[in-house]
């Protein structure tokens, strides 16, 4: 192991917290006994890690702070165990000792103190929840969210200002209720290194949608786990990444079909000018008993300069017989033949471009629940080339 690794592992190892849980000591030996990954391992291939790894550190690791929303149960896992102790054990260790994303049992291992939130079944919550990090050196915030039968809640994470951001939330979606995640990377510093995950269980007839935007940074990974365990469970996972200069954004994306008749759809698009680096990867799983599964799987790279780089490794592995199912990826660039289409009308070869490129973004920004969100992911989307 190197030093630049060695020496990060015992700055995080400083930052372990003094009366750790049964579930943070289980997280750390996993950890140690997996180690932190290299480029040579294959999930994090296209991820400069040195620029996390040289990283020196001087403060601890920060907690997640909410307001607590009307018709939710907000409190910290230390203050939940009391209550709803079973629930939060019993999904966590599960989720802890299968887990194989050595990032992930960090955050399990070092945050604090996590956010337990309990949304009652058949609650419909008008406004989105807001998770929001306090600024910190270090940020590993862990959320945990019930979702009841029948709910319907949206929710926005918005991410501020750290040298290391390492978030990991988890979800189990109910019996008939409906999630809506959107991930708002858009002010992320480009100097930041950034790892945001979702581990999601979805139960029968459930729906689950999940939108990512951002402008990337110099080291940012977003994951995505989805179990599909109930049937006519349907997750969505949409990204958009509009990357300049030499930002980098890299999304990997686990969905597993175990049970029959379920829906899953992914789309996510990039736009790439300067240097900037994307990749995108992952694999959806279909169980030999997950018959009557649909899923696709989308990407699509509008590369805007020749040092631009675009890295797509769609996957599938199906066992099941009865399945619809796709996957591609697409590279190209702006088409001259639409830009002149422009120029005969009399607009501008700025403005033709910035109306290219929102139209590229357009089906995956629809998707976004909130409308201001949306409106500024529209507004990064047309003002892209002016940067």
């Amino acid at each position: 192991m190197t030093r630049t690794r060695l020496s990060f592992i015992d700055a995080l190892q400083a930052s372990l917290p003094e009366n750790k849980t049964a579930l943070q000591c289980s997280a750390w030996k996993r950890f140690d006994e997996m180690g932190l990954p290299t480029r040579k391992t294959e999930a994090f291939r296209e991820l400069p890690l040195h620029h996390l790894y040289s990283q020196d550190f001087l403060k601890g690791v920060e907690q997640n702070i909410t307001e607590q929303p009307e018709g939710v149960i907000a409190q910290p896992f230390s203050q939940a165990q009391k209550s709803y102790g079973t629930l939060l054990r019993n999904n966590l260790n599960r989720a802890t000792l299968k887990e194989q994303d050595p990032f992930l049992l960090l955050t399990t291992a070092l945050c604090p103190d996590g956010l337990f939130l309990y949304v009652p079944p058949n609650t419909c919550l008008e406004e989105p929840i807001e998770l929001k990090r306090r600024g910190g050196e270090i940020q590993m915030p862990h959320t945990f969210l019930y979702v009841g039968a029948g709910s319907r809640v949206s929710i926005v994470l918005q991410r501020e200002a750290s040298s290391f951001f390492n978030g990991l939330t988890d979800i189990v979606v109910g019996e008939g209720a409906e999630v809506e995640v959107t991930q708002n990377g858009l002010d992320i510093p480009s100097d930041s290194c950034y790892f945001d995950a979702l581990r999601v269980s979805l139960k029968k007839d459930c729906t689950f949608s999940n939108s990512v935007i951002t402008r990337g940074s110099k080291l940012m990974r977003h994951f995505i786990a989805a179990d599909l365990l109930g049937e006519g469970a349907k997750a969505s996972v949409n990204g958009v990444s509009l990357l300049s200069d030499n930002r980098e954004s890299h999304q990997r994306v686990l969905i597993n079909h175990a049970v029959p008749g379920c829906i899953s759809r992914q789309c996510t698009k990039n736009v790439l000018s300067g240097k900037s680096r994307s990749s995108v990867g992952g694999c959806v799983f279909v169980d030999s008993s997950a018959q009557n599964t649909d899923a696709h799987q989308l990407n699509q790279n509008l590369l805007l300069s020749d040092a631009a780089q675009a890295i797509a490794k769609p996957h599938m592995e199906i066992l099941a017989d009865d399945v619809k199912a796709s996957h591609g990826a697409t590279f190209g660039q702006l088409s001259d033949e639409q830009l002149f289409y422009f120029k005969t009308r009399g607009v501008s070869d700025k403005m033709a471009k910035s109306l290219l490129i929102l139209g590229f973004c357009k089906e995956v920004i629809d998707a976004i629940p909130s409308r201001e969100l949306k409106n500024q992911a529209a507004t990064v989307a047309l003002t892209f080339e002016e940067e």
